[in-house]
C-alpha cells in the first residue's frame, strides 16, 4: 500500500462505518465543491475583504467531515441500542437448540428492521457465498467498526475456535454491553448540568 493510499483507505473505512452513503470519489468531489463554492458565493454575495474568505474556505473543507462523523455516530448509536436485544434473541435461539447460523436467520426474520439486521443479512449472504463464519464475523466488525461489535465478533470467533458453547458467550456479551451502556449513561448524567 502506498502512503498516498492510506488517507483514501481511511476515508473508505469511515464511509463504510457510516453505512456507505456515497463513494469515496463522490465524497471527495463534494468536499472540493464546497471548499471552492462557499468562498466564491460568499465573495459574490457579501463582498468581504479577501482575508475573511478563509472562514468559508475552512467551513467548506470541514463540513463534509463533520457530516460524515455525525452519520457514523448516529449509526453506532443505532447499532448499540439494538445489539443487546439481538444478542439476547440469538442466545434464546441457540439455547433452544438451533445452530448459530439458523439462529441468525431466525433473528433476521423476527426482529424489526434496523441497521444491525441489515448488517446481519450481509453476514448471512457472505456465509452463503462461501466465506468462513470467522471471516464473515470479522467483516461485520470492520463494516460497523464500533468497539461493541468488534468485541461481539471477537467473542464469537474465539468461542468457535475454542469449542466453548456459543450460548454462554452470547449471554456474557449481552451483559457486558448493557453494563458499558449503563456506565456511559451514568457518565453522561454526571456531565449534564443541574
Amino acid at each position: 500500500v502506498k502512503k498516498s493510499d492510506i488517507p483514501l483507505e481511511n476515508l473508505k473505512r469511515k464511509l463504510t462505518s457510516a453505512g456507505r452513503p456515497m463513494t469515496a470519489n463522490h465524497f471527495l468531489t463534494l468536499k472540493s465543491l464546497l471548499t471552492v463554492s462557499l468562498p466564491v458565493s460568499t465573495f459574490i454575495l457579501l463582498r468581504p475583504q479577501l482575508p475573511l474568505l478563509v472562514i468559508p474556505l475552512i467551513i467548506g473543507f470541514i463540513l463534509p467531515d463533520l457530516w460524515l462523523n455525525n452519520k457514523i455516530k448516529k449509526r453506532h448509536a443505532a447499532v448499540l441500542r439494538d445489539l443487546p436485544h439481538v444478542i439476547d434473541l440469538l442466545n434464546i435461539c441457540v439455547g433452544a437448540g438451533l445452530d448459530f447460523m439458523v439462529a441468525v436467520s431466525r433473528v433476521i426474520q423476527e426482529f424489526r428492521h434496523c441497521v444491525l439486521i441489515d448488517e446481519l443479512k450481509i453476514l448471512m449472504q457472505e456465509i452463503q457465498m462461501g466465506s468462513a463464519r470467522k471471516d464473515a464475523l470479522k467483516n461485520l466488525a470492520k463494516r460497523i467498526n464500533s468497539p461493541e461489535v468488534i468485541s461481539f465478533a471477537r467473542t464469537l470467533v474465539q468461542a468457535d475456535r475454542m469449542g466453548t458453547p456459543i450460548g454462554e458467550a452470547l449471554k456474557m456479551q449481552a451483559e457486558e454491553i448493557r453494563l458499558r451502556r449503563f456506565q456511559r449513561g451514568e457518565e453522561m448524567g454526571l456531565k449534564a448540568p443541574i
